[in-house]
């Protein structure tokens, strides 16, 4: 049998064709067939590589476990409409901040980027005078790399602060509130120690003339902050002998008063920093991040371990240098006291006199 096609000759046994010049080429029809299925099957095998390298390619979500701490924080805050002296309209704040500087503790991700957040918050009116208190908004932490899962952090509201240099800031939650994290780093008790502390490059009385002003306070930049998430609690039961390691508490100016070691203050309001505390059978370690002290100032840093070790009579772990615009960071180390079930840290100006900055407490058993 032999078929016609744009003039060749097939034929079932020999495939023959006119070549330039007359030259002519001829080969089996079975030849043609093999190498048909050669190439299709090649091809087919190199689609289904392709395909396991794309899917190979894709990278593997984690969920991070343990805490973190974002140290370096920089954005914008919208206000729409803006806040206004007795304003009575609803109003939404758009947040979006960047935040860089982060570590981890006791974690499965060992390294990470930043993290870009985006959060919305209403209230009922734009008035200035509102601006804080219980507000339940949430905010999502998309983190870089892109492997690590995002946090969802919801909190019960806001407080407006401001630092030693007068800059006007905001602590989450509001004093009292909560947090919740669902995703990464929200650990057993979802994230129920986390705080993010911020402040802008504006001075209490910029924010007030702002309000007062016929076009409000529409904007504010962030220059500066610390996020902490944390879901690890700290160990309170007798039957444990030391606290979860890299417990992250906050940093502030809700001082007790000289050599008092047996009042509880709570930092969250007043927070201008966070210290990460760590505990052994052996030993007592704080990693100090101030991200609102005076600035250009050297500070003591006391060590507390209450009963057995506090008040200590001076600077028992070295110093804390600030730079010009109120930052410092210090790691220190002591041995623990066998008898101390509460430790906290305290920073000193020049090591002498009252503590300008106390950390709140984390508890271990003796």
């Amino acid at each position: 049998m032999a078929l016609t096609h744009f003039g060749a000759v097939v034929d079932t046994g020999d495939v023959r064709r006119s070549g330039i010049g007359g030259s002519s080429w001829s080969f089996r029809v079975g030849t043609l067939s093999a190498v048909f299925m050669v190439v299709l099957s090649t091809s087919s095998m190199l689609a289904g590589a392709n395909a396991s390298a794309a899917t190979s390619s894709k990278s593997k979500v984690t969920v991070a476990t343990g805490s973190i701490v974002c140290n370096k924080m920089v954005g914008t805050v919208t206000l729409s409409p803006p806040d206004q002296r007795g304003g009575t309209r609803p109003e939404t704040q758009v947040f979006s901040i960047h935040a860089t500087g982060c570590h981890t503790a006791k974690s499965n991700v060992s390294h990470v980027n930043g993290a870009s957040l985006t959060a919305t918050l209403h209230r009922a009116t734009n008035a200035c005078s509102g601006l804080e208190g219980s507000a339940l908004f949430s905010a999502t932490f998309a983190w870089s790399p892109k492997s690590i899962h995002d946090t969802v952090a919801t909190f019960s509201g806001v407080n407006y602060i401001h630092n030693n240099a007068g800059d006007v800031g905001f602590t989450i939650p509001n004093t009292g509130g909560t947090a919740s994290l669902k995703g990464s780093f929200a650990g057993k008790n979802h994230g129920a120690q986390s705080t993010i502390t911020a402040f802008t490059n504006m001075t209490l009385g910029r924010f007030i003339a702002a309000c007062d002003s016929t076009a409000g306070l529409s904007r504010y930049s962030i220059v500066s902050g610390t996020a902490t998430f944390s879901g690890s609690g700290a160990a309170t039961s007798s039957t444990t002998s030391v606290p979860a390691t890299g417990e992250t508490v906050a940093l502030g100016t809700n001082n007790p008063a000289q050599g008092d070691c047996t009042t509880n203050t709570s930092e969250a309001a007043t927070a201008v920093g966070n210290v990460v505390l760590n505990v052994t059978a052996s030993s007592f370690r704080a990693e100090i991040q101030l991200q609102g002290g005076s600035p250009n100032t050297t500070y003591g840093v006391f060590m507390q371990q209450v009963p057995g070790s506090c008040p200590q009579p001076g600077a028992n772990a070295g110093t804390l240098t600030t730079d010009s615009t109120g930052h410092g960071d210090a790691s220190t180390t002591v041995a623990r006291v066998s008898s101390a079930t509460t430790f906290y840290v305290q920073l000193v100006p020049n090591g002498v006199g009252a503590p300008e900055y106390t950390s709140d407490r984390i508890s271990a058993a003796s």
